[in-house]
């Protein structure tokens, strides 16, 4: 049943409404006296949304309040302030941010920043911070063919070492909506949001472009290190497996806190792969997606 607004500080005679997310093992209580702020950050998570025929936990283990009033915007998290503006796109990107990145923090899986495709059951796993292209990679390799399992985050299962299914909404810069016309017809250009340094990106969910290519989690086959360099050929050089441990590392979340268990759990990992290797992403995308293409296909020639 909807309540009135119970937050100290706030005052609102607007009905509360409330949406639920079950990340894996997390579950997550997002309130509002706003349907529209609610239905734009569930565009974030959608898969992660929550019916309420499913066993949710009687107690959340986070809950987090928006509220709205005279376009003044304030974010609660578990009842403590966290944010006040009167953007209400600055609220959502920092709604999003902060949801994101404690579940992150709490979830039981070793993380890396890193995307990942499926080709047969076979995992191509990108591994590397933001805005080297790994997005654009796991779009093109979708569009011919591979399966979706993340372009963000790599959660990996220690008992199995699969990497799990994580579709989160893509944040896609204008460049990589100018190389897919798939992507062109979908988004509307002026739902943007700005990133710092007052760059524009956009949140697309995978499922609405390829609802058919959406993968299961699996174990990785192929880790490659793509960098971005428009002014190179692409070129793809193999290197051991001690040399992507370390680099894999690198990407890792909490490897601070959990140094030990990370490094076990990666070598692991490594071990079982068939090849690691670098990727230069050049200025021909399609020579780069048939390089990464031959590696996979090589296989079952």
């Amino acid at each position: 049943m909807n309540k009135k607004c119970e937050v100290i500080g706030i005052e609102s005679d607007k009905e509360i409404i409330s949406h639920y997310y079950r990340f894996f093992n997390i579950d997550i209580l997002l309130k509002s006296d706003s349907i529209d702020i609610l239905n734009k950050i569930r565009g974030f998570f959608p898969h992660f949304y929550a019916r309420l025929d499913i066993d949710l936990k009687k107690n959340p283990d986070h809950t987090y309040q928006i509220y709205s009033k005279n376009n003044n915007f304030k974010f609660y998290d578990n009842d403590n302030f966290v944010y006040a503006t009167d953007n209400l796109k600055n609220l959502l990107m920092n709604a999003e941010f902060t949801i994101f990145d404690n579940v992150v923090k709490q979830l039981d899986y070793v993380v890396l920043h890193a995307a990942m495709v499926s080709f047969k059951n076979d995992g191509i796993l990108f591994a590397g911070l933001p805005r080297i292209g790994k997005t654009t990679l796991t779009i093109g390799l979708v569009k011919r063919g591979f399966r979706y399992l993340t372009d963000d985050l790599a959660l990996i299962d220690e008992k199995t070492l699969k990497i799990m299914l994580f579709p989160k909404a893509m944040s896609i810069r204008e460049k990589t909506m100018e190389i897919f016309d798939e992507i062109k017809g979908k988004i509307d250009r002026d739902d943007y949001y700005l990133e710092s340094g007052q760059n524009k990106k956009w949140f697309m969910n995978i499922q609405d472009i390829f609802p058919d290519f959406i993968g299961e989690p699996c174990n990785v086959g192929y880790i490659l290190f793509p960098t971005l360099d428009l002014e190179r050929e692409p070129e793809l050089v193999e290197i051991s497996k001690a040399q992507a441990v370390i680099e894999l590392m690198k990407f890792s979340f909490r490897v601070n806190i959990e140094f030990e268990k990370t490094l076990d759990i990666l070598t692991k990992l490594v071990e079982c792969t068939k090849g690691c290797y670098t990727l230069s992403v050049g200025k021909d995308l399609e020579k780069t997606l048939r390089l990464v293409e031959r590696i996979v296909f090589e296989r079952y020639e």
